[in-house]
């Protein structure tokens, strides 16, 4: 009786060890996940803010060349 006790006490050990094998990771999985979507998030956002840099740059070139033409034409 002792052995057969022992046994099933075995088997539901290395289930519920197995149990808590499979549900870690996927835990994880999903913290990393969210990160990864954090970090597109923030590339996303300081993608649209280089954009936005960069089209303030060449606007202002674009102006002084504007500019520059204008004053031509004055002079002219």
């Amino acid at each position: 009786m002792d052995n057969i006790n022992r046994k099933i006490r075995n088997r539901t050990e290395i289930k519920n060890y197995i149990i808590r094998i499979d549900i870690e990771p996927e835990g994880n999985e999903y913290k990393n996940v969210g990160r990864k979507i954090a970090e597109k998030e923030t590339g996303i956002e300081r993608l649209v803010q280089y954009n936005i840099q960069e089209q303030k740059r060449e606007d202002m070139i674009t102006s002084r060349a504007d500019r520059q033409i204008r004053f031509q034409q004055i002079l002219d």
